[in-house]
């Protein structure tokens, strides 16, 4: 014997023959709202990836400038080091005695 003909009703229900259509309806708008949400989130990930490009590029701005300050800086220090190196051996070096006495 079937529950269905003692009255009780199966935990599964069967769809009736007229619900094709609204069932169909259903079917599609559960599809309609699916696309809708899976394009909200691409439109969500192109602006977080744009979003992050932008920041990846000021970032990489920053430090290419970062290495070329440190880059010229260098290069100062040495011409500079080299130009006292240059005064310092063109200059005969007089020693002045030191007494504690004259001070």
């Amino acid at each position: 014997m079937l529950a269905h003909d003692h009255g009780i009703e199966s935990l599964s229900p069967r769809p009736r023959a007229d619900a094709g259509p609204e069932l169909d309806r259903a079917r599609v708008r559960a599809f309609s709202d699916t696309i809708d949400a899976l394009h909200a989130v691409i439109v969500e990930q192109r602006a977080s990836t744009a979003a992050h490009t932008r920041r990846m590029k000021t970032m990489l701005t920053v430090i290419v400038c970062t290495m070329l300050v440190t880059v010229v800086t260098g290069i100062a220090q040495t011409a500079l080091l080299m130009r006292v190196r240059h005064d310092a051996q063109s200059q005969p070096l007089t020693l002045t005695p030191f007494t504690l006495a004259d001070s």
